[in-house]
C-alpha cells in the first residue's frame, strides 16, 4: 500500500521589522482617536490586542491562518456590516480571506504571524474610522424590516420584564446584583458554516452580562450595557415573519434567558449541564464566581466536569482558585 503525503506548506516570511505590531499601533495612534460605536464606551487602541488572536491553521487547505475575534471586537467595528473582510483582503501579503462568521476569519497568507496581527490592527482601525457597508443582496432583510419585526414582538419581550431601548432593536433586563441580560434583533449577515446564507434571515442575539467577568466596569445604567459585554450569549435565526420570530422567542430565547436571570438562576442552569457554558473557556471563571457567590454545588459540578473532560482547563488559575476556596470552606 502506498501512502501519499500532503505537501508541506511553504515557510512563512520573516517578520517585516523588529516589532510590526508596535509599528501598526503607533501608526493608528498617530492618526487620532478611534470612533466610538456605543454611548459611554470609547474604544481603546491599547486594548485592541486583547480582543483577537492570530494562529496558524491546518484545518483548511486553502487557508493557513486563523483570526479569532472576541465579542468585544464590536466595540471597534462590526466585522460583517462594516466590511472588515474587504479591509483584510486589501492588506499587503494577504492573498485571500474567508469569513466563516463575525468572529472567525481564515486568511491565505505567508506573512509572519506578527505581521498578520499588524494587518488585523490596521484593518480594524480602518473600518472603525471608515465603515464600508456591504451592498444589499437580493432578498436581503432591510433595517426597516428589522424595526417592523421588533415592533411586532416587543410586547412578548417586554412581558418577560425586558425594557426596550430608544433605538427599537435593543432590549435589556436588570436581574439584580449587577447582572444584566441583553437581547438584540437585527438582520442576518454572512453565512453558516454549511454555506446557508443568512441575508434573508432575522437574527436574535441574546446573552447575560456578569459584572465580575468584565475587563471594563459595566455602565451604571443597565440600558447602556452593550451586547458585546455578554459573558455568555447565543443567537437564533428565523425568517423575517414576525410569527416565526415570536415562536423562536417562546421556544428558545426566553427560556434561555429565564435560566440565566441572576446569580442563583445562572448557577442552577450551569450545574444542570456545564456543557451549556459556551465558550468552554468561561467554565473556570464561572466556577470561581459561583464559589465567591456561595453556590458551592454549581462550582463543584463544573470543576468535576473540567477534571473529567477538560483536564488542561482544570489547571486554569480560576479553576484552581475555586478549588482552593472550596477546600478551605
Amino acid at each position: 500500500m502506498r501512502w501519499l503525503r500532503r505537501a508541506a506548506a511553504p515557510p512563512r516570511h520573516h517578520a517585516s521589522s523588529a516589532d510590526p505590531v508596535a509599528a501598526a499601533l503607533a501608526e493608528a495612534a498617530a492618526a487620532g482617536p478611534l470612533t466610538p460605536r456605543f454611548d459611554d464606551l470609547d474604544p481603546a487602541l491599547d486594548e485592541l490586542l486583547g480582543w483577537f488572536s492570530v494562529t496558524a491553521n491546518t484545518t483548511l487547505d486553502e487557508f493557513d491562518t486563523l483570526v479569532s475575534f472576541a465579542d468585544e471586537i464590536h466595540i471597534y467595528c462590526d466585522p460583517v456590516e462594516d466590511g472588515l473582510e474587504e479591509a483584510l483582503a486589501e492588506q499587503p501579503g494577504i492573498a485571500e480571506v474567508f469569513a466563516e462568521d463575525r468572529e472567525v476569519v481564515y486568511l491565505a497568507t505567508r506573512l509572519h504571524l506578527a505581521d498578520v496581527v499588524a494587518a488585523v490592527i490596521r484593518a480594524v482601525v480602518d473600518v472603525n474610522r471608515h465603515p464600508r457597508p456591504t451592498p444589499a443582496l437580493a432578498g436581503e432583510v432591510t433595517d426597516a424590516q428589522v424595526v417592523e419585526v421588533a415592533d411586532a414582538v416587543a410586547p412578548l419581550i417586554t412581558a418577560s420584564g425586558f425594557t426596550r431601548r430608544d433605538d427599537g432593536r435593543y432590549f435589556h433586563r436588570d436581574c439584580g446584583e449587577g447582572v444584566v441580560q441583553v437581547l438584540f434583533v437585527f438582520r442576518g449577515l454572512g453565512a453558516l458554516t454549511d454555506g446557508t446564507s443568512l441575508h434573508d434571515k432575522i437574527e436574535v442575539h441574546y446573552g447575560v452580562c456578569v459584572p465580575e467577568a468584565q475587563r471594563w466596569p459595566m455602565p451604571d445604567d443597565p440600558a447602556r450595557v452593550p451586547p458585546a459585554y455578554a459573558t455568555l450569549s447565543s443567537s437564533t435565526y428565523t425568517s423575517p415573519d414576525p410569527t416565526a420570530v415570536a415562536e423562536a422567542l417562546q421556544t428558545t430565547v426566553l427560556s434561555w434567558l429565564e435560566g440565566t436571570a441572576g446569580r442563583g438562576a445562572l448557577a442552577a442552569w450551569a450545574a444542570g449541564d456545564p456543557e451549556r457554558i459556551f465558550p468552554p473557556a468561561k467554565r473556570p471563571l464561572l466556577a470561581r464566581l459561583f464559589t465567591e457567590w456561595g453556590h458551592a454545588t454549581a462550582a463543584r459540578v463544573i470543576l468535576d466536569h473540567l477534571d473529567r473532560d477538560w483536564p488542561s482547563m482544570a489547571r486554569d488559575p480560576d479553576a484552581l482558585a475555586a478549588r482552593h476556596a472550596l477546600d478551605q470552606g
